[in-house]
């Protein structure tokens, strides 16, 4: 289907729910290059036996067969994706998020129009960890008031978010210096190192990292996103989801 809203003409699902393609998979032929723990944040959309594009959209419909036999659709050869962040129909929360996820128009190409979030960039620590009020209640911060978040995937002393794909949506926070952590920070602070030598700020063993969809300082859009990316509070613990 098709729905038009502050973005322009979008391309949703029967539902309503918005789609997406990501720039880093090709169109000819279909290839996605999101796998792994991609698709938990990123779901792909299923591509039904028999296909049928709804009145508005122009660009043909496809099947790209992934790994396993499991079929997703496709529009002008963009493999879609629902966002995991996306709550209801309508939302669009996944829009230029790490400037790689995008909703497509009817004629299945990007829509740019809306300014991605972050720039995709890793951000450094220059001073402490802050905390903030949010609606999860207090939260730990960067300096500039950024919501942080810890990854369940991650294993002891290490970071699993390494791949393109969820660096570009989950930012490392990084130090050139001996972090620290305002009072009310309880959590220990620490370090560890990526495998490309850089060094990541850790709260209670946590690597940390920032979130590409977050507009605003306070903002929480990250949590829970795939069941594995949560806030976390002054004591260093993870924030469980609202219910």
């Amino acid at each position: 289907m098709v729905r038009s809203g502050d973005s322009g003409t979008v391309v949703t699902d029967s539902a309503g729910r918005s789609v997406y393609l990501y720039v880093y998979d090709t169109t000819d032929p279909p290839r996605s290059a999101c796998t792994g723990g991609c698709v938990a944040d990123w779901p792909i959309v299923p591509a039904p036996t028999h296909l049928r594009a709804g009145r508005g959209i122009s660009a043909k419909l496809g099947v790209l067969v992934r790994p396993g036999g499991v079929r997703q659709l496709t529009l002008a050869g963009n493999p879609l994706y629902y966002f995991a962040g996306d709550q209801r129909p309508g939302d669009i929360r996944g829009q230029g998020i790490g400037g790689v996820w995008f909703l497509l128009d009817p004629s299945g190409d990007a829509v740019t129009s809306s300014e991605p979030v972050f720039s995709n960039a890793f951000p450094t620590i220059l001073t402490t960890l802050g905390t903030r009020h949010s609606s999860l209640g207090t939260v730990v911060t960067d300096p500039e008031g950024q919501t942080l978040y810890m990854y369940t995937e991650d294993p002891s002393g290490q970071s699993a978010c390494t791949a393109s794909w969820c660096v570009a949506d989950w930012l490392p926070l990084l130090a050139q210096q001996t972090p620290t952590a305002a009072s009310d920070i309880t959590g220990t602070v620490g370090t560890i190192h990526r495998p490309d030598g850089t060094a990541q700020v850790t709260l209670d063993g946590h690597p940390l990292y920032a979130f590409t969809g977050d507009l605003v300082p306070g903002d929480v859009r990250g949590e829970g996103i795939g069941g594995t990316w949560f806030a976390l509070d002054p004591a260093g613990h993870p924030i469980p989801e609202p219910s």
